[in-house]
């Protein structure tokens, strides 16, 4: 299980953007492979394609069981990508994103999630597209519970 993620802050005058795939073991995220982003904000899909190919150099017979992306790592040639690599993947996706499927209108999530409570999900039957991308993915959709921090010890 890996998760691709940024991070940005200031130290000093300096801004340090930092995009890095963490391997998950027992619930804490370790990091294996990084790039220092020499601008401010997101990440392009050049940038985690990049980060991804070194990663394989790096680790040619991994075996990537899933990649988990916060709502950032979203967009039409980022997916085909993670698709034709055979990457399985788990991305948070905002309310407003458009999601369609053959034969049906395109609505929003926000839609589609209309009656669910805090902590229930739903899973839309069948496979659907992400705005006009040609990548089709399975969609649960769940309120998001209350934040609560949990420690772990390793």
């Amino acid at each position: 299980m890996l998760a691709i993620d940024r991070t940005n802050w200031d130290f000093g005058k300096t801004t340090i953007n930092i995009l890095m795939v963490s391997v998950e073991w027992r619930g804490v995220g370790i990091p294996l492979i990084w790039a220092l982003l020499s601008k401010a904000g997101n990440s392009s899909t050049a940038e985690r394609i990049d980060l991804l190919g070194r990663l394989k150099r790096l680790f040619p017979d991994m075996k990537i069981a899933q990649l988990t992306g916060d709502r950032e790592f979203i967009g039409n040639a980022w997916m085909a990508h993670l698709a034709r690599e055979k990457i399985p993947f788990t991305l948070r996706l905002r309310e407003n994103q458009y999601v369609g499927r053959d034969g049906y209108a395109t609505w929003p999530l926000e839609r589609y999630a209309q009656g669910l409570k805090r902590g229930e999900k739903r899973t839309l039957p069948g496979l659907w597209r992400l705005g006009a991308s040609d990548v089709r993915v399975r969609i649960v959709m769940m309120r998001w519970l209350p934040i609560s921090i949990t420690y772990r010890w390793l």
